[in-house]
This record gives C-alpha cells, structure tokens and sequence, in this order.
C-alpha cells in the first residue's frame, strides 16, 4: 500500500484510516508515513486490548465452548480494523469463509 492511497470507502494512508478514526486518533496528516504509523499502532494496541476483554468475557462469536478461539488472533484484529473501531462480536457480519478468503 503507497502512502497516498484512497480506498473507495475513502480509507487513506498507510493505515487505511476513515475520516471517522483520522480524528479518534489524532491524525492530521495521513499521508505522512511517521504519523501514520503512529495511529496505527495506538488503534492495533486498543483493539488489541478490546479483543484480549472479550476473550476473557467468554464471547461466544469468538470463545468456543471448550474455551478456544474461533479465529486466529490475527484473524480478529483483521476483522477489527477493517470493520472499525468496533466489538469483536460486529466483527463477523459477513461469516469465517468471507474473512478468511480476504487473509488469503
């Protein structure tokens, strides 16, 4: 991904931000590949830490019966960022199959 990239759902820079998490997280500039980096680790460590509380809840869309994850961790946080700033249990909307062929 170039630095001065727009995704069609208007996602920009090398984090594919929306103008929405731009301002959650403090980025004005998001074509510069320093500031951008940046947010984009403060938005990996909070969803991080939001899918390390709903896996110690338990969540049934992601914790199976015998406690293991349904997903890989690095499926989850996938799903996360390009889902948005959201809980893991929205993050499924569109079924396993679908995310992983984008992991592909």
């Amino acid at each position: 991904m170039r630095a001065g990239t727009v995704q069609g759902s208007s996602a920009a820079g090398l984090g594919q931000f929306t103008y929405a998490t731009q301002q959650a997280y403090g980025l004005t500039a998001p074509f510069d590949p320093a500031e951008n980096a940046r947010a984009t680790a403060r938005y990996y460590l909070d969803n991080s830490a939001k899918l390390d509380a709903a896996i110690a809840r338990g969540d049934s869309s992601i914790v199976a019966a015998d406690g293991s994850l349904k997903y890989s961790r690095l499926e989850l946080l996938y799903g996360m960022h390009h889902q948005g700033n959201l809980s893991p249990q929205l993050v499924f909307w569109q079924g396993e199959d679908s995310l992983r062929s984008k992991m592909s």
